[in-house]
């Protein structure tokens, strides 16, 4: 087993006065794949890393924060171990984190957002079907854009305005 130094660190051209300064570096400078991560870690560690076990990018970080952070404190195995947990931790605790592998944006839990005009045709085909448009009153068109569209009550306020006076036919 290969214990992660400071000179493989630095060989990366990561700077290792500090590990806050070496995270920002990476951040900041190094777009990897995630195969690089993982030829990365398993070079640092020694042990053969599962694609499936974790998220590279963010192990990665964590084997050099902690190398850094507690250099000659704890063995390879102990350094892989803690940055494991600690990916693994913080997608758990933080899933938008992952937002970058999506080619759309994403909400706060992960998911993807929906097409921009989406809801515009929604709502529009759902005016579209009812014939007799003042048989429901404001209240109650406001109530079946947010159940059937998914906007909220300020969006479907806004909505309903829009479609009464025609500005989305």
């Amino acid at each position: 087993m290969n214990r992660p130094t400071l000179e493989t660190i630095a060989s990366y051209g990561i700077p290792t006065s500090s590990y806050v300064k070496a995270i920002q570096h990476i951040n900041s400078q190094t777009t990897l794949s995630n195969d690089e991560y993982i030829r990365r870690i398993e070079e640092m560690s020694g042990f053969s890393i599962n694609d499936d076990q974790l998220n590279p990018r963010f192990t990665y970080l964590y084997i050099i924060q902690e190398t850094i952070r507690s250099f000659g404190e704890l063995d390879e195995n102990e350094i892989l171990r803690v940055a494991i947990n600690k990916s693994i931790e913080y997608v758990n605790i933080n899933p938008w984190s992952l937002a970058k592998e999506n080619k759309r944006p994403v909400d706060v839990n992960g998911n993807p957002k929906p097409k921009k005009g989406v809801k515009k045709e929604a709502a529009l085909k759902l005016w579209k079907s009812v014939t007799d448009k003042t048989s429901m009153t404001r209240k109650e068109w406001i109530a079946k854009l947010v159940e059937v569209v998914g906007l909220t009550p300020a969006g479907a306020s806004t909505y309903y305005a829009n479609l009464k006076a025609g500005r989305y036919a």
